[in-house]
């Protein structure tokens, strides 16, 4: 696993070429929070992938750096960036988890993202929205840190809801297309790590973020 800490590792005034031709934070079409994105993507072998490690992580450091330093207090493990695709068993067949809010006993707090997961998501996507969905995944679990240390879990629920929506979605799709209901029940096997839940049943220890979309054709949460 290749991490990194928000406020440790620096990108610099200027990074890898892609954030700084996007206007800045935020720029780009974004999509609306709060509901659910499906997406028909998977990543092919030997596809090009539009962004790679490097830029990557490197956007997330300036993400971070541009956020206010309040926001970060009592996030000791800082904002980490895995290599690898997260999937969850036990959600719709094509969904791969791209962030999670973590509270471990020995390494504290911490956000950590999967850029394999973006790989699979968004491999047939510009630039300009893996940068989109980056900063509102960061965003998402910013929001589970600041929840987490005022004693609530309101994004929780809201991410539960999705959830919900999603394994709704995944079995209407299969009834659609006469796979019966097990066609939804089933992990699709193939590409995509596994792992378990976080505390409350979307990411994994303590608080958890996800990011939501796709009908078993390749999508994320947080």
């Amino acid at each position: 696993m290749s991490g990194r800490d928000d406020r440790g590792a620096g990108s610099g005034d200027r990074g890898p070429a892609g954030p700084e031709d996007l206007g800045g934070l935020g720029a780009g079409k974004r999509r609306p929070r709060g509901g659910p994105v499906r997406r028909r993507r998977r990543l092919r072998r030997y596809r090009f992938v539009p962004v790679d490690f490097d830029t990557f992580t490197a956007w997330a450091d300036r993400i971070v750096r541009r956020l206010p330093p309040r926001l970060l207090e009592e996030l000791e493990g800082g904002v980490q960036i895995d290599p690898a695709a997260r999937r969850i068993p036990q959600d719709p067949p094509g969904v791969y988890l791209l962030g999670e809010y973590i509270t471990e006993p020995y390494l504290g707090r911490f956000i950590r993202i999967y850029y394999g997961s973006f790989e699979r998501v968004l491999v047939d996507e510009p630039a300009e929205v893996w940068f989109d969905e980056l900063e509102e995944t960061i965003l998402h679990e910013l929001q589970h840190h600041i929840e987490a240390l005022a004693g609530v879990d309101w994004l929780g629920l809201e991410d539960l809801r999705q959830l919900q929506q999603l394994w709704e979605d995944a079995r209407r799709g299969a009834r659609e297309a006469g796979d019966g209901p097990a066609a939804a029940n089933g992990d699709e096997g193939g590409d995509g790590g596994v792992g378990g839940r976080d505390g409350r049943g979307v990411g994994h220890s303590g608080g958890g973020g996800d990011d939501v979309g796709a009908d078993g054709g390749g999508g994320g949460r947080r």
